[in-house]
């Protein structure tokens, strides 16, 4: 378990890392001998060919053979949208054997449309469409294999809708709860939503030496942060004690 401080203005909150938290009798007989009838043939008869492996067999026996790789897809779509305004989102995707790749989303809103050929999702929201979209998804195929992006979240806010900002800061962990050194960091992960202990958005931060990050585009409103840790094992610590900023 970890502890380290997370401030926002003039707040604070103390983090806590939990690092993770046949049987039977056999039987034989023995033959000393077998006669067989004399057969003198036998001396002078040449001997039997070995049978030929079919060539077929013999290649394909000496064809390597392939494995599959999965493909590759990443990137960070925008979590908000404003009623009116294009909003587009393309991620980035590989494949190590060059095989064809197709996308398809879930949970995807309605004013949203996807290319499956490029996975890029598009559209403009309209003022039906102000809520947060929650549980999006987007999945790359080879026919093969399919990985998936981390499902994301999109808040769509009105045309005329007042926006600020909230600079989170924190101090790193360096000892557990029990004085045992923490070891490397890989980054951290900054929760926040508009409702307490109820974080819909993320964002990942796979430095450890950034400490202050600022979160732009939040609408007016009360807004509830928290931060967990990740070790270099990649194992989350729990959330935080909760900070909060009214817009």
């Amino acid at each position: 378990m970890y502890t380290h401080v997370l401030r926002i203005g003039a707040l604070a909150a103390a983090l806590l890392f939990v690092a993770g938290c046949n049987d039977g009798k056999n039987s034989s007989s023995s033959v000393n001998s077998i006669s067989l009838p004399p057969d003198d043939s036998s001396a002078d008869a040449p001997a039997a060919a070995p049978a030929e492996e079919p060539a077929g067999r013999r290649d394909a026996d000496r064809r390597p053979v392939t494995v599959n790789q999965p493909p590759e897809i990443t990137g960070d779509a925008p979590v908000q949208a404003t009623v009116g305004q294009p909003w587009a989102f393309e991620p980035d995707m590989s494949d190590a054997d060059g095989d064809t790749l197709t996308v398809s989303a879930s949970n995807l809103p309605g004013w949203l449309t996807l290319d499956s050929t490029t996975g890029q999702i598009a559209g403009t929201p309209t003022a039906a469409d102000v809520q947060s979209w929650t549980g999006i998804s987007l999945s790359v195929t080879d026919g093969n294999a399919s990985v998936s992006l981390p499902t994301f979240t999109i808040a769509v806010v009105p045309a005329n809708a007042a926006t600020g900002s909230a600079t989170l800061s924190w101090l790193p962990p360096t000892v557990t709860t029990d004085g045992e050194p923490i070891g490397e960091l890989a980054g951290y992960r900054l929760l926040y939503g508009q409702n307490s202990l109820d974080y819909t958005q993320t964002i990942e931060i796979d430095n450890p030496g950034i400490t202050r990050y600022m979160i732009e585009g939040l609408t007016a409103g009360n807004w509830y942060f928290a931060i967990q840790t990740i070790d270099g094992n990649g194992i989350l610590s729990l959330p935080s004690a909760e900070a909060q900023k009214t817009i």
